[in-house]
């Protein structure tokens, strides 16, 4: 069920949303502030980023293979049926 917001409800949903959102970020900054090597964390971030891009550059290179699509389309159903049998 839709309800159609007007006036007072419209404007004590968005200060409560933006209420919540700057607890968010305060919350977030204290955490970041909490971190006692930061220098780690980011240079993490940033390796599981390239990682993500990487492996995603190296399945769309697979997938343009006009075989291999179909020999993985091939071993995932049987890893499914082996799974599913036992």
């Amino acid at each position: 069920m839709i309800h159609k917001l007007t006036g007072n409800a419209k404007i004590i949903l968005l200060s409560s949303f933006h209420l919540h959102r700057s607890l968010l970020i305060l919350h977030v900054q204290e955490r970041w502030q909490a971190v006692p090597n930061k220098r780690f964390v980011v240079s993490l971030a940033v390796a599981g980023v390239l990682g993500a891009t990487l492996s995603k550059t190296l399945l769309d290179a697979v997938d343009s293979l006009p075989v291999f699509p179909q020999l993985l389309q091939l071993l995932g159903l049987w890893c499914a049926t082996t799974f599913f049998w036992k």
